[in-house]
């Protein structure tokens, strides 16, 4: 994702496309399918010159990719919106999965998942109050994704903090407050 920020400047989903896109998408073999179309066109963007203001559904029909997307995605997304995209995706994916009691995460490992307890979660609900769920769902999420999935038990101590203090620098994330030392560590 760093290449493709450094390439295109990245801006999130408004809120009102984000809600149009989710509703579109209904069942889980289409919002699989959404996502592993979003994934290789994510591997193009990267190598590609492309303008930031250029429509997804231009950028898919260079692709031979059109008509691949709900319409709702290809006609109010710009490259702009494709890791906004990625991430509303794949958070909403996870979300269903775990209202279905399903793992989220499977590939990541257990030393990264253990359960809060109750005071842990009363801070953390605290702590959350003021920011916006669904911009620091989305964040956390490509953080487990992009630094936590990979990482073996040995690391899961050593610098996560410090990955999580560096990604909340790297975009420019208020950082919340205790979040890091609380939840995780241990």
């Amino acid at each position: 994702f760093n290449k493709i920020r450094k390439s295109i400047q990245q801006t999130p989903i408004p809120q009102k496309d984000k809600n149009i896109i989710l509703q579109e998408i209904q069942d889980k073999q289409g919002l699989q399918h959404c996502i592993d179309i979003v994934n290789v066109a994510l591997g193009f963007v990267q190598y590609s010159s492309w303008k930031h203001t250029a429509m997804l559904d231009r950028y898919m029909t260079s692709l031979k990719m059109q008509g691949l997307l709900p319409n709702s995605i290809q006609q109010q997304c710009q490259l702009t919106h494709i890791i906004s995209l990625w991430r509303i995706l794949n958070v909403e994916q996870a979300r269903r999965i775990a209202i279905g009691k399903e793992d989220p995460f499977p590939d990541v490992g257990q030393a990264f998942k253990k359960p809060l307890d109750e005071e842990e979660i009363t801070k953390l609900n605290i702590e959350l109050g003021p920011y916006d769920m669904d911009q620091f769902l989305e964040f956390f999420y490509e953080f487990i994704v992009t630094q936590v999935k990979n990482r073996t038990e040995i690391e899961a101590e050593d610098c996560l903090v410090d990955a999580y203090l560096d990604v909340c620098d790297y975009f420019e994330v208020e950082k919340i407050p205790s979040f890091a030392e609380d939840c995780l560590v241990d």
